[in-house]
């Protein structure tokens, strides 16, 4: 529960750094030896690493506490190693496979979306002569799909793989193609489209 209403996913993050440089700040830095670089290299990753662990202390005290109260609660982790460019909205983003999920957190407006709600993935475009690709996610209500353009095509592999491990079934082709009509024939015969 959150508030007064029962909610299924939370997502919690932190700044981990400052989203501008003060006009002063950068000034200084001009004038830094290569020592003081280093030294202000040094600080910033002791300070992720810090923040790191309390991310992480504050992840196991919060499930010791939901076990406590009877309650299920898990952390999902992305795996960077599986990172991929895409554009969801506007703007190409790095996307992150996840145990549970597909999900982009860095910029607004952000992305997330549960594995058991994905049906079928279909990549678009696919083709030795073009750079990107295009996939769609279609949902198990065969009413919603959220398309992701400007896939490098070195992550093809790496996707697939990742939605083999995740059971997901997934096609290719060569050309774009009209979800919404596809979505609607679908609709008005399930049963043989799952056939």
């Amino acid at each position: 529960m959150a508030g007064n209403k029962k909610v299924l996913d939370v997502q919690m993050y932190t700044e981990v750094c400052n989203q501008f440089e003060d006009i002063n700040e950068r000034s200084l830095k001009r004038r830094m030896t290569e020592a003081d670089e280093l030294a202000l290299e040094r600080k910033e990753m002791e300070n992720r690493r810090r923040l790191d662990e309390k991310f992480r202390m504050w992840c196991n005290k919060t499930e010791e506490i939901a076990k406590k109260n009877d309650t299920e609660l898990q952390f999902d982790i992305p795996y960077s190693d599986l990172m991929f460019t895409g554009c969801h909205s506007k703007a190409n983003v790095n996307m992150y496979p996840t145990k549970s999920s597909l999900v982009s957190l860095q910029e607004p407006p952000f992305f997330a979306t549960s594995i058991t709600d994905i049906e079928i993935v279909h990549f678009e475009r696919v083709s030795l002569a073009v750079k990107n690709f295009d996939f769609v996610i279609v949902y198990k209500d065969y009413v919603n799909f959220k398309r992701i353009s400007s896939v490098p095509m070195e992550s093809l592999d790496m996707i697939k793989e990742w939605l083999d491990t995740s059971d997901i079934i997934y096609t290719e082709g060569p050309i774009s193609l009209n979800w919404s009509q596809i979505l609607e024939q679908i609709r008005s015969d399930v049963g043989g489209f799952i056939e």
